[in-house]
C-alpha cells in the first residue's frame, strides 16, 4: 500500500528507523502467528517495505530485514516489537498507520489463508494505534467483536449491510438459485465459508448474518442485489485473494455432493467478473477444499 506524501516528515531523523519497526511488525505478523514464514509472506513483505523505502530515506529493504530479523531472534524479542509499534504510533500519521494495518492484512493473506491469530494481531494495532473503521470492530450485541480484522470492512454504521452480507449473498445465490434448492450442508458450507472471512465473530453471529441475508434474498429483486453484491465483494477483496473466493464458491457449490453445470457456469461468470479467466475443472469424488 503506497503511503501519502509527506515531504516534511520524510526528512525528520526520528523516522531513519521507519523501515526497520514496520520489517520487525511484519515479521511478527507473518512468523509468530502461526511459527512459519512462506516464500509468498516474505516476497509480500518486502513489496510493501519497497513502498515506503522513499519515506525512509536513511534505509534500503534490505537493511531493514536484517535489522529486523537480528531483534526478533532476540530474547527480548517481544519487547522490540512493543517498542516498534510505540514508535509507529507516535511518528506516523493516522492516515499512514491505516495504510499499515491494509499491508499487514496483505501479508497475512499472502499464503492463502486468514487465521484467527492474524485477524486478532491487526486488531489489536489498530487498538493501540487507535485506527477504526474495519467491519470486525463492532460494538453492539449482535455483531462480530472488537479485535478482529477482516478485509471486508465497511464504513457504514453498525447496523448497514456490509460486505460480508454482500459475501453472503453470492454464496446463496450459488446454492439455491442453481437448482432451486438449498439442503442444511449448504447453509452450513455458506456458514463455514463466511466465518473464516471474519475470524474473530462467533458462531451466532455468523448465522445472523446469513439468516439476515436469506430474508433479504427471498424480498428481492435478486438479479439487481447479486449484481450489486458481486461488484462490492470484487472492490473489498484485494486481487490476491479472488482465487480464494472462487475456491470457496466451489467448496459451496459442491456442498451437496455434486456440482452442476449451472454452478459451474455461475463460477466462471464470477471469474471473469473478478478478473480472473479460469476454467472450473470437473469434481473429483475424493476432492478436498484447498484455499
Amino acid at each position: 500500500m503506497e503511503p501519502t506524501a509527506d515531504p516534511g516528515s520524510q526528512a525528520d531523523p526520528d523516522r531513519k528507523h521507519l523501515l526497520r519497526d514496520l520489517a520487525l511488525i511484519y515479521l511478527t505478523l507473518a512468523h509468530g502467528t502461526d511459527e512459519d514464514l512462506s516464500d509468498e509472506e516474505v516476497d509480500t513483505i518486502a513489496g510493501e517495505l519497497e513502498e515506503w523505502q522513499e519515506e525512509a530515506r536513511r534505509e534500503t529493504v534490505l537493511s531493514a530485514i536484517k535489522e529486523a530479523l537480528a531483534l526478533y531472534e532476540r530474547d527480548d524479542a517481544l519487547d522490540q516489537v512493543n517498542a516498534a509499534i510505540r514508535s509507529i504510533g507516535e511518528e506516523v500519521d493516522g492516515e499512514d498507520r491505516q495504510l499499515i494495518l491494509d499491508d499487514l492484512v496483505e501479508i497475512a493473506m499472502a499464503d492463502g489463508q486468514y487465521m484467527h491469530e492474524e485477524s486478532t494481531f491487526i486488531g489489536e494495532l489498530a487498538d493501540a494505534w487507535n485506527v477504526s473503521a474495519h467491519s470486525g470492530d463492532r460494538g453492539d450485541a449482535g455483531h462480530w467483536a472488537r479485535g478482529a480484522w477482516t478485509v471486508l470492512r465497511s464504513d457504514g454504521p453498525a447496523e448497514s449491510w456490509t460486505p460480508v452480507h454482500d459475501l453472503a449473498l453470492i454464496y446463496l445465490t450459488l446454492a439455491f438459485e442453481t437448482d432451486h434448492d438449498l439442503d442444511e450442508d449448504e447453509v452450513e458450507a455458506i456458514t463455514a465459508k463466511i466465518s473464516e472471512w471474519i475470524p474473530g465473530a462467533g458462531e451466532e453471529d455468523v448465522l445472523g448474518v446469513v439468516r439476515e441475508v436469506m430474508e433479504t434474498y427471498v424480498q428481492g429483486p435478486k438479479q439487481r442485489l447479486f449484481a450489486d453484491a458481486v461488484d462490492a465483494v470484487g472492490e473489498a477483496v484485494p486481487q490476491r485473494q479472488h482465487e480464494a473466493l472462487l475456491s470457496d464458491l466451489r467448496y459451496v457449490a459442491e456442498a451437496d455432493g455434486r456440482i452442476l453445470d449451472a454452478e459451474r457456469r455461475m463460477i466462471r461468470d464470477l471469474a471473469r467478473s473478478w478478473g480472473l479467466a479460469q476454467e472450473v475443472p470437473e469434481a473429483r469424488p475424493d476432492e478436498g477444499h484447498a484455499q
